[in-house]
């Protein structure tokens, strides 16, 4: 008779592992919450059924449709996915179910993050910012975990690049041979918030994680460019831009004069 091994009965498996990363520096995000946003059927019903065994009193008006959601037999996948993570996040912030979540994670320090356990078949997962809204844009990647013959889940890479809102470009200037040199070191500021860098030794530069207006203002907002260097001339007036939404990305190329 073979021995019984403790952990065999609580053996985990990965099922999607991928890492989260800036769009515009490549650069590992920590901290970036991941959720699953379409799945199968039977990750679904998991779900819903976590869903349904608390109920608080006085719950609000889009908890309580999504609990009449869920009981309607018309209902999709999709939409009763959507209709149980309605209700456990609302669970979840009156501290009536544990933190950890199946359909829900975040990345780590270095941008990676894991599902373990789930059923095979196709995924949609959501990148987000959660507090930066409007400086870097959610992303979604479709990943499918696949079934071995042997019946074993495959793990599935699923990385995901954050669109940032960015202002980039180059600073130049004119040779008396009418060529384009490269300007290092110039200062690159946001006059309204005080963000800046420095052009490299190509002289580009770029502004990573700006805020961009809101979609629903009547009027959106400019940023002042300020650039200054020490033998150029700053440019007068000062160029705008705006980001008209979030992960919009901008390119100011200037030449400034000696």
């Amino acid at each position: 008779m073979s021995q019984w091994l403790p952990w065999e009965s609580i053996t985990h498996r990965v099922a999607i592992a991928g890492q989260v990363t800036n769009e515009q520096t490549e650069a590992a995000i920590a901290g970036a919450q991941v959720t699953i946003t379409k799945a199968p059927v039977p990750f679904t019903n998991g779900l819903v059924n976590q869903a349904q065994l608390v109920q608080l009193p006085d719950e609000p008006n889009p908890v309580h449709l999504a609990r009449i959601q869920l009981k309607d037999p018309a209902a999709t996948n999709d939409q009763r996915l959507a209709a149980a993570q309605t209700i456990l996040n609302y669970l979840q912030d009156r501290r009536a179910l544990p933190l950890s979540r199946s359909d829900s994670t975040y990345s780590a320090a270095d941008g990676h993050f894991h599902f373990l356990d789930l059923p095979d078949g196709e995924y949609s997962l959501t990148g987000s910012l959660v507090g930066v809204k409007r400086r870097y844009a959610p992303a979604q990647v479709t990943t499918t975990v696949p079934r071995h013959e042997a019946g074993r889940i495959k793990p599935a890479i699923a990385d995901i690049a954050i669109p940032a809102t960015t202002l980039k470009g180059r600073i130049t200037t004119t040779t008396e041979e009418d060529e384009q040199q490269a300007v290092t070191l110039a200062e690159i500021r946001i006059k309204e918030t005080g963000e800046s860098t420095f052009s490299d030794l190509d002289g580009k530069y770029a502004l990573v994680g700006l805020e961009a207006a809101d979609k629903d203002a009547p009027e959106k907002p400019k940023y002042t460019v300020l650039v200054k260097t020490q033998g150029y001339r700053s440019p007068d007036p000062p160029p705008t831009v705006v980001f008209e939404e979030t992960g919009d990305v901008k390119t100011l190329n200037l030449n400034l004069e000696k």
